[in-house]
């Protein structure tokens, strides 16, 4: 009977505890404000493609990415580790003509897209691109402040989304160089107008 009563008081507390352990388990979110928002997917090449978000409060964040939505085994980490509200993270090293899948980490917790890992496919290997042309400018405040860490992103008609981040005095460069088909399969032509 007393070996019966300890068997049951062990068993009692050990099912007390993984209750609440599972609670917590479960629980693992990001806060709202840490949350990933405005993905996008710019700068796609042969070999690389960049990964840009948005989180209302400043955290440490980078991408956990693979070739199938089931084995997520390798980070591209932010080149700079600070706590930040604009992210934008380069996943280099990738095969060409390739589906890649990702989730962000945010504040130490895994992000999906609803329930999917994002999806990202690299173009074919091209020639190199004999454009030298550059799209640059600066981001201030109304009161003259430069923005430093902006998202900048630039569309033009008929080409992929390419994309950088204002430096700290507010300016940025993007060489028209990295721009591709919206296909990914060659390089728009451009006009100086």
């Amino acid at each position: 009977t007393i070996i019966g009563i300890i068997v049951l008081m062990v068993g009692l507390g050990t099912g007390l505890v993984l209750v609440q352990f599972r609670n917590i388990l479960f629980n693992l979110k990001a806060s709202p404000d840490q949350e990933p928002k405005e993905v996008k997917v710019t700068n796609i090449s042969d070999k690389s493609f960049t990964v840009s978000w948005i989180t209302d409060r400043e955290t440490v964040g980078f991408v956990t990415f693979g070739e199938s939505q089931n084995s997520l085994n390798k980070n591209a980490p932010d080149t700079d580790d600070s706590a930040k509200s604009t992210h934008s993270i380069t996943v280099v090293s990738l095969r060409p003509s390739t589906d890649y899948y990702f989730k962000i980490n945010s504040a130490g917790i895994l992000k999906d897209n609803n329930g999917i890992p994002w999806k990202a496919k690299t173009g074919p290997t091209l020639t190199t691109s004999s454009n030298s042309q550059i799209v640059a400018g600066s981001i201030t405040t109304a009161t003259g402040q430069p923005v430093p860490n902006a998202l900048i992103y630039l569309n033009i008609s008929g080409a992929s989304t390419v994309s950088t981040k204002s430096s700290q005095n507010g300016s940025w460069v993007i060489p028209l160089s990295r721009l591709r088909t919206s296909d990914l399969l060659g390089y728009p032509a451009l006009t100086n107008k």
